[in-house]
């Protein structure tokens, strides 16, 4: 039965987006899986494009997410709770990762690797993204390199909630213009950075200057759904159970066009395949209750859903099965490294996080 975006935003848990995150998640650990150490817990020194795509849909699902969240408490409260809110994301992210980053300093220091003062610094105030940004080719071997990803969203987390309020207050068209100012602003200034020196790559990719309109964009859907009209539009772009497949077949087709071009892929590419990412998962929330689409709400893939963060954190220990198991066939190997990535992130949410997330009702936005 084919659901309306109004009735599906009313709900509390909204259908299809644990799966797009457990769909995230693996598209990262596939792109991660040939670069393990042989000594160490994991590599990661550059990007590939599963990482780029499954990085960018998380991007734009934060944004989504985290401004309609926004929204609505504001909608019912005439305000935002900021306290409640940071509480709420610290109780959430703060615990997994505090964890993994102890864990992976203190390995790293036991074997005899150096790890720089500043290293250390950025990793533990999420200024992650600055450090591969400005630093990259002095930092050849770094079991936290990963985490820049996680240092945007904080970053945007910190950021966006006290200017979508100041926003809100002032009408959702104005929320609207600030958006598209964002975006264009974010998206001029990397393009510029690619056009003046290819080099700046490293910086257009892991900044947060440069990459807010990822971000901003998935923010933009959450406003632009609360608008008759555009739900109208969203609906009839998922009206077949093949739209979605069109929409990703045109997100493949720019990832691997702009493959040999820097400046297209670090440029103009990341704008556009984040509103390509946005209207899949739009379409991804209206199609999930068709048949073909249904698996992205079975138990299984909402459960990797949740489990997305710390399958994301402590995957790199994973990787380094990978040259143990390098005889095997590369499906059999990512599946074992996908399966012991899994089992980190499992023991991660059940041991390190559920305690902590069982506190966040005391943080709940108020009614």
């Amino acid at each position: 039965m084919r659901r309306s975006l109004g009735d599906l935003l009313s709900q509390s848990h909204l259908p299809a987006l644990d799966g797009l995150r457990a769909v995230s998640v693996f598209v990262v650990v596939l792109g991660h899986h040939d670069r393990a150490w042989s000594e160490g817990p994991g590599r990661i020194t550059s990007w590939s494009v599963e990482e780029y795509v499954g990085v960018l849909l998380f991007f734009v699902l934060s944004g989504f997410l985290i401004t309609h969240l926004l929204l609505r408490e504001h909608q019912e409260t005439g305000r935002v709770a900021f306290g409640r809110f940071f509480a709420r994301r610290a109780l959430r992210l703060l615990p997994a990762y505090y964890t993994f980053f102890v864990v992976s300093v203190g390995l790293w220091l036991l074997r005899g690797f150096e790890f720089p003062a500043g290293r250390v610094i950025a990793g533990a105030f999420y200024g992650m993204n600055y450090w591969n940004a400005l630093a990259p080719t002095s930092d050849p071997q770094n079991p936290i390199y990963h985490v820049w990803s996680l240092a945007v969203e904080e970053q945007f987390y910190l950021l966006w909630p006290p200017l979508l309020l100041w926003a809100a207050r002032r009408g959702r068209k104005t929320v609207e213009r600030t958006l598209w100012c964002i975006i264009a602003t974010a998206a001029t200034w990397r393009c510029g950075l690619m056009w003046w020196d290819v080099a700046l790559k490293p910086y257009a990719y892991n900044a947060f200057d440069a990459r807010a309109d990822n971000l901003a964009i998935g923010c933009l859907l959450a406003v632009l759904v609360r608008d008759d009209r555009w739900r109208a539009r969203f609906e009839r772009l998922a009206a077949d159970w093949w739209m979605p497949v069109a929409t990703a077949a045109l997100l493949a087709l720019s990832v691997f066009a702009g493959s040999n071009s820097d400046r297209y892929r670090y440029g103009p590419a990341l704008t556009l395949e984040a509103i390509l990412s946005g209207l899949l998962m739009m379409q991804l929330l209206l199609v999930s209750a068709l048949p073909g689409w249904r698996w992205l709400d079975h138990p299984l893939a909402v459960w990797l859903g949740r489990l997305s963060y710390p399958i994301y954190l402590w995957h790199v220990f994973a990787l380094g099965l990978d040259s143990r198991i390098a005889t095997l066939p590369i499906p059999v190997r990512v599946v074992l490294v996908f399966a012991l990535a899994v089992a980190f992130g499992a023991v991660s949410y059940y041991v390190v996080e559920r305690p902590f997330l069982r506190m966040k009702g005391r943080f709940a936005a108020p009614r």
